[in-house]
């Protein structure tokens, strides 16, 4: 079951290369943010987006690797103000493009405030907007 679902996730990540990203908000240090309101999927007031992080210059990941942008699966609960990341990969090149960095599957993601973060607040009133 557990294979199944991240075949599921990782065929709605690749589809999301297509995607039509709507910039929602940029960071001082020239990243952008941007969501893909195509994938929206809401059952009460849980509401599923796929969002990509692009970056002006490039971060490291854990080990040290290089990307210059990210790809996220985000699960918020817009009555408690909160979300999550169920997904997320780390690609060499902008807008998702290039090579597979890194990327980890989080079934059991820990809920955290919405506003914890510029990027999360932004994400979670553009997906909540949506619902």
């Amino acid at each position: 079951m557990k294979q199944l679902l991240c075949g599921l996730i990782l065929a709605a990540m690749t589809g999301a290369a297509s995607a039509a990203w709507e910039r929602v908000g940029a960071a001082d240090d020239g990243m952008v943010v941007y969501a893909d309101p195509a994938t929206i999927q809401t059952a009460g007031d849980s509401v599923k987006m796929h969002a990509l992080l692009d970056y002006k210059t490039a971060e490291k990941d854990a080990t040290g690797k290089p990307y210059l942008s990210a790809k996220l699966l985000q699960e918020y609960d817009c009555k408690a103000e909160r979300g999550r990341t169920r997904y997320f990969s780390f690609h060499d090149g902008q807008m998702g493009a290039g090579k597979l960095v890194y990327s980890e599957m989080r079934a059991e993601a820990e809920w955290r405030p919405a506003n914890r973060a510029i990027i999360g607040e932004t994400l979670w009133k553009f997906a909540c907007a949506k619902k």
